[in-house]
């Protein structure tokens, strides 16, 4: 953020704290104007970052050890929001065992240099995607994994999310899009976003929770309760 230019700039705003420590000696009213000063530029870096981009739109991301679902929405002061832009990437044949997929990657080694390259270049794509549609925040869960095929048991579970899920990858390249672009990244809850999207929208489990996902954030962001209403 800092070599980009979107980072406070903490020498100037050392300096303004210091000169109302100088200026002023009640202890109080120095602890309130400088929390007001920390607040300002923040406000300030915020307006910078959403230079360029529309301020109501946001990316929903459904992410999972073997697709990840995309949401681009448009969200109004009222609650009610459009939906601008849907799709989906799938990577499961990456994520076989090497026993499944010899035909295909010929030995476990190969077979995670072909997933990490993969995945980056769907995470490169997501990230032009954000870019193309003047996206000003993105949101994922803050769960640490999930997976939502109940069918692999327990074991094939761990594999995916412990072993052969390249979530470090994805999340490095999402956090230098957006220390890049100037675009905010956080988090929103995690709690059943695939059962209450299901519920609400008629698209693949991971759209509709990816749809979910960015209302939260969006929600959230405005200081809104997240929950929908039935």
């Amino acid at each position: 953020e800092t070599l980009n230019g979107y980072s406070v700039d903490k020498q100037t705003r050392r300096k303004e704290a210091k000169e109302i420590t100088a200026a002023i000696d009640d202890k109080v009213e120095q602890k309130k104007l400088i929390n007001q000063l920390y607040v300002r530029h923040q406000d300030n870096l915020k307006t910078k970052k959403l230079q360029g981009k529309k301020v109501n739109r946001v990316m929903g991301l459904d992410i999972n050890p073997e697709r990840i679902g995309i949401a681009i929405l448009d969200f109004y002061e009222d609650g009610r929001y459009d939906i601008v832009y849907l799709d989906k990437r799938e990577y499961e044949t990456l994520q076989q065992k090497p026993q499944e997929s010899d035909k295909l990657f010929g030995d476990t080694a190969k077979q995670g240099r072909v997933r990490e390259y993969a995945i980056s270049n769907i995470m490169k794509w997501i990230c032009n995607t954000a870019h193309y549609y003047r996206v000003a925040s993105i949101f994922v869960e803050n769960l640490s994994f999930k997976h939502d095929d109940g069918n692999k048991g327990a074991a094939e579970f761990n594999r995916l999310t412990k072993h052969v899920w390249c979530r470090t990858q994805i999340e490095q390249k999402l956090v230098k899009f957006c220390n890049e672009e100037g675009v905010i990244l956080d988090d929103t809850s995690g709690a059943y976003t695939s059962t209450v999207g299901n519920l609400i929208h008629p698209y693949e489990d991971c759209v509709n929770a990816a749809i979910e996902i960015g209302r939260r954030g969006a929600f959230q962001s405005q200081g809104r309760y997240f929950f929908p209403d039935y």
